[in-house]
Order: C-alpha cells, then structure tokens, then sequence
C-alpha cells in the first residue's frame, strides 16, 4: 500500500473508530442539557385564584430550578427541577422554552403558608456544583486495623496504611502532613502504564480499573487485599522501603513508586510472587516479607522475614533467609544470605533462625536481625560475614549513621522455636558497631502487648517501628496499639477506647522515651472520632431542617450496623459523636426532624433533641429493641413491625429505607418465603418462622408469579404506621439504596448489572438504578425464580438488567453503585447509597468512573459531578478542614477515589463520602444564573 492511500487508510479507519465509540454511548449516559443558561424573558410572577404563576422563557433547553425560599434563605418549598425539551418532568411543559409554572402556596409539607411578604420566589438555570470543602479528614488518621508501614528518608517520612483501600502519605520528620502520594495525584494519572486502562462508555474516556477481589478499591496490585483472604481487609504493602525518591511498597509482589507520586520508570509492578511455597495440595503460595531496606546508593533492595502462616495455634515458620533485588532493572530476586528452605534454619554465621529487622550503617555494613539466634548478624554488601553481636531478641533495628550508635527493639515474638517464656518490650541502645555495648534500655509504651506465647494471637507482629536519625536528635517512630482487640479464641472486638492506637514519635531521654507527638491525640482535637470505618461503609444522612450532617460507619452488628452518630457541623466542620438509642442497620431523617431508625425486624422513631421514642399510632410494644442487641437495645413503646424474617442471611445487608416528603416511610425487607437447608438437613436459622430459635415472627408471603425472584420485599407505611403499600416493587430482590418522592414513586438502586440491548455494560459489578411507580412494577427473571417461567412467557424484549426485566419501569440509569457479589466473590459487605433530593433530583455514584451522576425525576442526566483525583487535588472555596496545598483539576474541582455514599441538603449542599481518600466532600449545589422576585407587595 503506498503511502497517501495508507495515510487514507489510517484516517478512515481514526474516524470510524471515533464515531464508533459515540455510538457506542447509551442514551441514558448522554448528558442532556444544553449549556446556555440565560433568559429570554426574566420570570414574572402573577397571581391567580389556585396561588400564584411563575412565567419565564429561556434561551435554550437548559436545567431549570425553581423554589419559595424565606427571608433567611431557607427553602420551604421545592417547586420543579428538570431539563426543558422533549422528556421535562412535571410541572414543565414538553418542547417549549416559555414556562409557567404554578405555586399553590404549600411549603414541602403541603401546608398553607401565610407570610407572603417574607417570601421570594428563585428560579435558577444551569445547575454549578462547585468544591466548597472537605469535611471529616484528619492526615494523621487511621484508615484501617491493619498496622501502618512507616520508613524514613532524609528528606521526609513514608506512612503506608492499608485496608481494601490503599494510602500512601508524606510527612515531615515532625510528624506535619506534606501530600499523598498514592492514590496517585490527577496529573500523573495518564502518564503511568502500569494500570489497566478501558474507555468508559458514559463518555470514552480513558480511566483505571480499580483491583480487589471483594472490593475493587485499589489501583495497587502487589499486596493482601489482591487474594480472595484476605481481600477486602488486605493491604498493599506489608512493608516499606525508600531512598531518595523512591519507594518500595513491597508484599506479595512489589509496586514501585516515586515521590512526586507515580510509577517507577521501568514500570509500576514487579515480581508478583517474591517467594512461593508448596501447599499440601501441591499449588503454590506466595508469603510476605515483614522487613526491607535499601543500600545506601538506592541501586539494591534487601528482604527479610517471609512469614509462613499456619492456622492457629500452630506457630508460623520463617523463611531462613535474606533476598537481594537490583531495583532498577528487571533481575529477579536473588537470595543475598541464608537458605531459601524453611527447614535449613542454624546458628552458623551464614545461616539464620527467624531473621527478620535489616539496616545499614554508614559503611555499607548490613545488619540483620537473628531473632532466635539472640544475636544481629553484619555483613558486607558483598555477603562477606563481618560480626556477630549480642542482643537478646531483636526485632527491628537501625544504625544511626551520623553516631554509629545502633537501635534494637525487642519484644516477644511467636515462632515454632519458641518456648512458653514471658520477653519484656524494650529498646536498647548499643554504643557502636565496634564496641556494641548496652548504654540505655527504655521500655516501649505498647497498648495489649502479650509477652508470653500463651493466646498471643498477633504474635507481637501487631506493633510498628521505625527509627528516624534525620531528625535533631534520634527518634522512634511507632503504631503502639490496635484498634480492635483480639482473644484467645480470636474473636474480634472494636475498642472504644483508641487512646495509644495512633503513631506517636517519641525521642530518647535519660529514663524514659518522650512522646513529641500523637497522632491519636492530633486526630480527635479536630474530627473527635478516630476509629477507622469498616468496609468503607460510611452512610450519610442530613437533617433537612437545619442541613447537619450525619456519618453512621458500621462499628457493631459485625460491621453492619451502629449505636453510634456523628454529627459533622458543614458550615464549621465541627464534629459531635454521639450514642444512640439502639444499634441500627440503617435510618432516615424525615422531614418532620425526626429520626427512623431500623433493625432487621422492626422500626422505632425518635426525637433527636431528646431521643424519646415517637411512638406510631400503628405499631406493636416490644422489649429489646436493637440489630446488636450486645451493644445498644432499647424497649419500644410502639414501633412498626416488619414482616421480615431475618438479616439477608450471612450478609446482614438490609437494601435500604427512606422517608418520603410527605411521610411514607419505605423499607426493604428480608422474608425468606423458601424454608431453606443446609447441608445437615436442618432448616436454615433465618428460614424458621415460629420456632424457638427463629429469626421473626413474620407471616407475610408475596404473590408468586412465573418468573419472581422472593425473600425480599418493598413495604411502605405512612407516618402513622399504617401500611400504604404491600410489596410494592414485586420480585425485586437485594438493593443498595432505596428512596421515594412525594408521589410515592420509588427509586431504587438494584444489584443486577444494566444490560444495553442484550449486552451488558463494561463493569459487571456495577449496578442499575431504576424508578418505578409503588405497586405498578415488577420484576421477571430467569435465575432461581420461586415458580420457573416458560420461554412462551417472556417479555418481547431483551433484558433490562442481568437475567431480568422490569415491568412497567420508567427509566433506568447503569454503571452505578458497587455490587460485591459481582466482583469475584459473593461477599457484598462492600456497597453503595445513592441520594434523592425534595426535586426528586437523583445523585448515584459512578464509583469506577471516578464522579457522581445527577438526574432529574425523568431520568435526564443533567450533569456529572467530579473526576479522578487524590485528596491533594481539587482547589475548595474554604481551604480550612483540608490540606493546606492543593492542585486544580479545572471543572467542579472535585477529586474522588472511591466515593460510595452520597447525602444532599436539597439545592445546598452535596456531601460524598470518598473512602479512598479518607474524607467526605462538600460540594456546594450552585446555578450559573439566579432570578429572585420577592413576593412581598405582590401577594395579599
């Protein structure tokens, strides 16, 4: 082919490519208004005998607002909201740029109102959401239970924390926050490789596929929370390496990074599998290091302490030796010293038992821990053995290289060699290499330290360590305590106590080491509550009365439910953590101020200013009132009764609740119809209706139709506690999120994918948002329906949503939520909450493409709010509650990682709950253009 016609060739096939992508788009993910936002004609009030009449014309088919505000502002009525043009919701007219709109001169609650003259009347165009600022965040926070990995550099400290999501955080050797540098910034993003890349179909672009096999969070794919166990409570880095602007962030495998937040240049990721052993099975099985450090040129990582974990209470075994890898290239690991075989442990000078602390010293010396062997072992770079030196049980270690003084921490730690013996926890000081005397012992300030073998279920592996010799004067860097506890018997306990749980940084004094900062202490000062979230479950909801905010994080119930709030002040950031009167799944706040709060079987509503219960009129008396009853129950004088029959089984998932503006409160239910069995032929516990042992009393049973998925059910009662609506989205099965506006009509986010024209769409754990109209939907599928259905029976269309239709739906939206189940696991502790607002305007997380979807009650989509980036990104209108120093990204200026959970102040505020950056956003809900006319003079 010669070259024009090749030329030819090319741009053909560029264009058709190009245009092949658009077409790929589905309708629903096409933004539908137009991008003028201005009046032909400003709005003009008149009255009328029903109230009064809104008239005004645009100059292009745009989103219009409207609203009756006060003289403070406060909205008390939310009039319209949608895209002018062919599909406009209620009250606006089809196909026309003139509109107007009536007022009956009810507020929100259909009242009457009779101060007029105190009231305006705002109609708005082009919906601006804008970064106001970040709420809820504190750098020196935990993000997990798993131990932060800590290393230093002259220039600055590395803290590495893990937990399903990844963090990766600089600070100054004063403890100060300087930037993260994973999740990685927004401007390095299109410049690393190392990721797994798809165009989306919302809009093309370019975007990372996160990684997890329960949770899909992480860009990082060389650590625990890749593996099925521990996946969603893993983390990338078992330990940490750094020299000059690299660093290590090593498990499993090895991801390399540079400071400025990047990958390495020869690439991102490198030996997956650093050491693998044979199981019984014959598989292989890659172990983690627990030790690293770099040579003093940066040109060699060393490894040590490649654990062998064995089930309890079998002591783990520890790989016999050290690991060398020339970081920059591509060479495999080679073993530096030692025996790559378990069983060849020894006391010899090139052999070791239970190596594990490694450093050097100014003379290129290596130093390694010999735990078992009571002794530290030098050697040259080259492995010429050196010196022999004398410490009983050393852990970690480091050589100050401007004194030559070396630092050894002991404590006990669990091994196969070990005998039943009790080890103090201590750091010693020994004078130099040359005379490694003992000149001081302090005693560590470790929080649940174990110091015999006996129910010592960590080992001593729970605590981190690490020295700093670039700072004035040497100091010692540790994570002192867990934030849960664990027994002998290993089963897991939240502490509510988190005092020690944090890093501290402490110096040497005569007799004691000196804490000069505490990261615990710093975090509560400014957000009050340090315990980290569990699943990244942080559920938002606000007060529509005075627009506070609330984060229930699933602290009880085995992480799926909370006794406890926070009541996060967004004007000011101030934060209250409070107890609540029983431990709840899930709540809502009504407009009446008042808050529901939910168990798997019943519903109790209570007045926050005193947290009274308000009894329902309809309801049933009942003691002991709670999700986890352990840790907060309370008796009910009169609460809804719920017919269901249990938590969903293992999951402990309720699907969800909301309050509609005028009071119906809808819920999703778990009713196990099917009696189930297990393998042993006894009835499933949450099956059992009526028996001892039973999960409910419930005899509520669905219609079944051909087709119907049961065991969960929509039910709606009205604020009396009288049932308005029985099942009112028949065959729906588990949900993420469920809402209702004030025409009853529901919206529900399902687990199932969106299929587009039989194909479903590029990320199969995302999930569908639908809206339906309470007790005018169905669903019909062909996987495990209670009564099978006939091929004959189908709909004559293709599915909807995977191995479903939905009847009588009025639109749907995909690519939304996070269904867990679908994502290379059946856990679904890892989900989503979208939002409605008083517009019936829905905000759903886009969570894999980075930003949050913005519909009007017809389904348009008016905007997306938000983009790739890390907490550092995204210049905010208040930079109080943030970093100091942050990035533009352009747009909206909002940065999100993993954002799952969203709340709305109706046409004030959005807040999004970011777990991947450890913060919640607000984003200040603002129009390109505003019209206000005062009603005072022009109403009587």
């Amino acid at each position: 082919m010669n070259n024009p016609m090749k030329l030819m060739f090319l741009t053909l096939f560029y264009f058709l490519n190009i245009i092949g992508v658009a077409d790929e788009i589905p309708d629903e993910f096409k933004i539908k208004r137009k991008n003028n936002f201005e009046f032909v004609s400003k709005p003009v009030i008149t009255k009328s005998k029903k109230g009064c009449v809104i008239n005004f014309e645009t100059k292009d088919f745009c989103d219009v607002t409207i609203v009756i505000e006060d003289s403070t502002n406060k909205i008390i009525r939310h009039l319209a909201s949608g895209i002018l043009g062919n599909n406009p919701p209620a009250p606006f007219v089809k196909n026309v740029k003139k509109q107007s709109v009536l007022w009956d001169g009810k507020d929100d609650q259909g009242k009457y109102r009779d101060d007029f003259g105190n009231l305006k009347i705002r109609v708005s165009l082009g919906l601006k959401p804008t970064f106001e600022k970040t709420l809820f965040w504190s750098p020196h926070k935990r993000i997990g239970n798993n131990k932060p990995k800590i290393t230093m550099t002259k220039e600055c400290v590395y803290i590495s924390e893990g937990q399903g999501v990844d963090s990766l955080r600089q600070y100054d050797h004063d403890g100060n926050y300087i930037k993260t540098v994973y999740p990685f910034p927004a401007k390095n993003l299109d410049k690393i490789k190392g990721l797994n890349k798809q165009k989306f179909q919302q809009d093309g672009k370019l975007l990372p596929i996160k990684l997890g096999p329960k949770h899909r969070s992480t860009l990082l794919s060389s650590g625990s929370n890749m593996v099925p166990s521990p996946g969603k409570y893993g983390e990338a880095a078992n330990t940490i390496a750094a020299h000059g602007d690299d660093i290590a962030l090593i498990s499993f495998g090895i991801n390399r990074l540079k400071a400025e937040g990047r990958e390495h240049p020869n690439g991102l990721v490198r030996d997956k599998k650093l050491y693998t052993i044979k199981t019984k099975t014959g598989k292989e099985r890659a172990i983690m290091p627990f030790y690293s450090t770099f040579s003093n040129d940066g040109k060699s990582l060393y490894i040590s302490g490649f654990k062998i974990v064995h089930k309890y209470p079998k002591a783990h075994e520890w790989v016999p030796g050290i690991y060398k890898i020339d970081y920059h290239n591509k060479s495999k690991p080679v073993l530096f010293k030692g025996s790559a075989d378990p069983k060849k442990v020894g006391s010899n000078n090139d052999q070791f038992k239970v190596n594990l602390g490694i450093c050097f010293d100014a003379k290129n010396r290596l130093y390694v821990a010999d735990y078992m062997n009571d002794r530290i072992q030098v050697f040259k770079e080259d492995g010429t053995f050196l010196k022999s030196l004398k410490v009983k049980k050393p852990v970690e270690i480091g050589v100050d290289q401007r004194t030559g003084k070396i630092y050894i921490v002991s404590l006990m730690l669990v091994n196969k060699f070990l005998k039943a013996i009790k080890l103090p926890a201590n750091v010693s000081i020994l004078t130099s290499y040359e005379n490694p005397k003992v000149e001081s012992t302090y005693k560590l300030p470790l929080i649940g330290y174990n110091p015999g073998t006996s129910m010592n279920r960590r080992g001593g592996l729970e605590f981190s360590f690490a020295f700093d010799f670039h700072s004035k004067k040497p100091r010692l860097w540790m994570m002192a305590g867990l934030t849960i506890s664990i027994g002998g018997w290993g089963v897991i306990t939240a502490k509510t106590n988190l005092k020690g749980t944090g890093i501290i940084i402490t110096e040497f004094e005569k007799n004691k080491l000196k804490t000069i900062k505490d990261f615990h202490t710093t975090v509560t000062k400014k957000i009050v509550r340090a315990k980290p979230h569990v699943h990244t479950r942080q559920r938002l909801y606000v007060n529509p009365t005075d627009g506070m905010l609330y984060l229930a994080e699933a602290h009880t119930g085995v992480s799926k439910s909370f006794n406890r709030l926070a009541e996060i002040n967004p004007n000011n950031g101030s934060v209250k953590d409070f107890r609540i009167p029983i431990t709840a799944e899930d709540m809502a706040i009504g407009l009446d101020g008042y808050f529901y709060l939910r168990t798997e079987y019943f519903l109790m509503r209570f007045d926050p200013k005193t947290w009274k219960e308000i009894p329902f009129d309809y309801g049933v008396e009942k003691r002991k009132v709670g999700f986890d009853i352990m840790q907060g129950n309370a008796d009910a004088i009169s609460a809804i009764q719920l017919p269901a029959t249990g938590k969903g089984m293992a999951w402990w998932h309720l699907g969800g609740m909301a309050i509609s503006p005028k009071g119906h409160i809808v819920l999703s239910c778990c009713n196990q119809v099917k009696r189930l069995k297990t393998k042993a032929g006894n009835d499933h516990y949450y099956a059992k209706r009526g028996s001892k042992n039973g999960g409910s009393e419930s005899s509520y049973k669905p219609d079944i139709y051909p087709g119907r998925r049961t065991g969960w059910e929509l039910h709606v009662w009205d604020k009396y506690g009288k049932p308005v609506y029985e099942d009112a989205f028949s065959g729906l099965y588990v949900s993420d999120g469920i809402s209702m506006d004030k025409d009853d009509n529901l919206y529900v986010l399902m687990q199932q994918n969106r299929s587009f024209n039989g194909k479903p769409y590029m990320i199969k754990w995302a999930e569908t948002m639908v809206k339906v109209k309470a007790s005018k939907a169905k669903v019909i599928t062909t996987f495990r329906p209670e009564l099978p259905i006939e091929k004959a029976g189908y709909p004559k269309r293709k599915m909807d949503i995977a191995g479903a239709w939905v009847e009588n739906a009025e639109w749907f939206y995909g690519g939304v939520g996070f269904n867990g189940g679908k994502s290379g696991s059946s856990c679904i502790c890892w989900n989503a909450r979208p939002a409605l607002d008083l517009f019936a305007r829905s905000f759903l997380p886009e969570i894999d493409h980075f930003s949050i979807a913005v519909l009007d009650s017809n389904g348009n989509l008016i905007t997306r709010i938000g983009q790739y980036g890390n907490v550092d990104d995204g210049k905010p209108l208040v930079n109080a509650g943030g970093p100091k120093n942050t990035n533009s990204i352009g747009g909206d200026e909002v940065a999100l990682f993993h954002a799952a959970y969203v709340a709305t102040h109706s046409d004030k505020r959005l807040f999004i709950a970011d777990a991947g950056n450890s913060r919640i956003l607000s984003v200040k809900l603002n129009y390109h253009t505003n019209s206000t006319t005062a009603l005072k003079g022009l109403l009587k």
